[in-house]
């Protein structure tokens, strides 16, 4: 009788484990799960110093470059922008984050004047440039690839542009001097999100 009931007991206990086990395994990930598309994460540039001229921009490597490079993407000039290397751009009304297609056509090579598209000037007295809200750059870059460019600032330190300290002339912070966010997709695809 102490034998059936050990078997019994160890019988019970290799049922349990094998229920187990079974749960465990239906719980796993599946394929689906390896074709889930990772969000991309927006880079912030903060304080590319164009003060002495030109700087150019490659959104593939996130850095300032020469001009003879062959990687540049962008070149912030005063308020200005050029797209060199093949890229071009467009600019999209809407929110940065919700944004998350960009368009597959309607893109130029063309200089663009950033002041009454993507900067708004105040004019006299203050001079102040800003971002206008809402408007994105929307780039297909020299490698083929697409990106937006969100603009938060055309001064040095993204200052508060409502402060006393601001509006004075004289203790404003130094101009041409970018601070934007940018995201670019990898693989090439027109999937911003």
């Amino acid at each position: 009788m102490e034998i059936k009931f050990n078997t019994l007991k160890m019988l019970s206990v290799a049922f349990i484990l094998g229920a187990f086990s079974l749960s465990f395994a239906s719980c796993s990930k599946n394929d689906e799960d390896d074709n889930v598309i990772p969000e991309l994460e927006a880079e912030t540039v903060a304080d590319l110093d164009g003060s002495q001229g030109p700087v150019f921009f490659s959104l593939s490597t996130g850095t300032a470059v020469e001009e003879s490079a062959t990687t540049w993407d962008i070149k912030f000039n005063n308020s200005n922008f050029s797209f060199g290397n093949g890229a071009e751009a467009q600019v999209m009304e809407g929110i940065f984050d919700n944004l998350v297609v960009a368009p597959s056509s309607a893109y130029s090579m063309e200089d663009l004047a950033g002041i009454g598209s993507v900067y708004t000037y105040s004019g006299p007295p203050n001079h102040i440039v800003t971002p206008t809200p809402g408007r994105i750059l929307v780039i297909k870059t020299h490698d083929n690839k697409y990106a937006k460019i969100e603009l938060i600032s055309y001064y040095l330190g993204n200052p508060d542009t409502n402060s006393e300290s601001f509006i004075n002339l004289e203790t404003r912070p130094d101009s041409r001097i970018y601070t934007f966010r940018y995201i670019i997709q990898p693989d090439g695809s027109t999937n911003l999100k």
